[in-house]
């Protein structure tokens, strides 16, 4: 009979270690909804090109990794962020391209912990 009750135990254990990142993710968010900060900046090189400045910085306590980016067309590859984390994105785009990122929406792809796909999408 103890082995039943030794398999539960462990069972709950391995169950609430697997949520815990999940469950402390959901309870941040509400409590501090600019988790996750982004600005796209961009400096005029010519008449054709512009040096666009993306810079997500991330204030929550549970690691996100394989984060990316989707901004216009354009995907851009921020992996892990930890707690205080600030990363910074420097790349040339025409113009035009620079103009529709200023009125496209944008998408961040990212796993909680390295064990939940999330998707969290917004407007510029």
């Amino acid at each position: 009979m103890r082995s039943p009750t030794i398999l539960a135990i462990v069972f709950f254990i391995v169950i609430a270690v697997l949520l815990y990142p999940l469950l402390l993710f959901a309870i941040e968010v509400p409590q501090n909804p600019s988790f996750l900060g982004l600005q796209v900046k961009g400096e005029a090189l010519n008449e054709t090109h512009v040096l666009l400045r993306i810079e997500v910085s991330y204030s929550g306590s549970i690691p996100m990794t394989d984060v990316k980016m989707k901004l216009a067309e354009r995907i851009f590859d921020i992996g892990d962020l930890h707690a205080g984390d600030v990363k910074s994105i420097t790349t040339i785009v025409r113009i035009e391209e620079f103009n529709e990122m200023q009125r496209a929406p944008f998408a961040f792809k990212f796993r909680i912990a390295g064990l939940y796909s999330v998707e969290v999408k917004g407007v510029g």
